[in-house]
């Protein structure tokens, strides 16, 4: 799947699973994102997400919420596909 640079809006790295009430949700991901061209990251909710692993697997969904109140600048995203445990720490691409 190729991307064109000027669809690309920034990238973030994966944190981790989102948790709670004695669980794990591995289809929502809590992503910081590192670079972007908008100001806050209160405009990137419902921007899609590229994950490419090593085995040339991509993994796609899209950004739902911010975690916290953005001031972090971490979001919320929810994958069509659960990404595996070795993703964790990979870059994401928001397009």
């Amino acid at each position: 799947m190729g991307i064109q640079q000027s669809t690309l809006i920034g990238y973030g790295i994966i944190m981790s699973y989102v948790r709670g009430g004695g669980r794990q949700y591995n289809r929502y991901l809590i992503i910081k994102v590192v670079e972007h061209s908008t100001s806050r990251v209160d405009n990137l909710i419902g921007r899609r997400i590229l994950i490419k692993d090593s085995k040339g697997n991509v993994y796609s969904g899209k950004i739902v919420r911010t975690h916290g109140k953005g001031v972090n600048n971490k979001v919320i995203a929810y994958m069509r596909r659960s990404i595996p445990g070795q993703l964790l720490g990979a870059r994401a691409l928001i397009i």
